[in-house]
């Protein structure tokens, strides 16, 4: 097998839970459960990548966890700009 190999297909594995992750935060009305699931996906990344890459951990960790978060904060915004698209038509 090729170097690298399997690093590339625990990426596209973290991918994939990215977006189920996010796919379930839209289904979830609650902010801290929103919140919850954000930090259990950091935690998940934590655990599969960091006993071969700690380095990669930290970075996926911190971006899969940042985007969460962003998201989160600004649902509320986007909600409400999307409402008043929706009135004006």
């Amino acid at each position: 097998m090729a170097r690298g190999v399997g690093v590339g297909l625990a990426t596209m594995l973290v991918f994939y839970t990215f977006i189920f992750f996010n796919l379930l935060m839209v289904a979830i009305p609650r902010a801290a459960v929103r919140y919850g699931l954000a930090l259990l996906l950091v935690l998940v990344v934590l655990v599969y990548f960091n006993p071969l890459h700690p380095v990669r951990a930290l970075g996926f960790a911190a971006l899969c966890g940042g985007l969460c978060l962003v998201v989160i904060v600004l649902t509320p915004w986007g909600t409400r700009l999307l409402q008043g698209v929706v009135r004006l038509q």
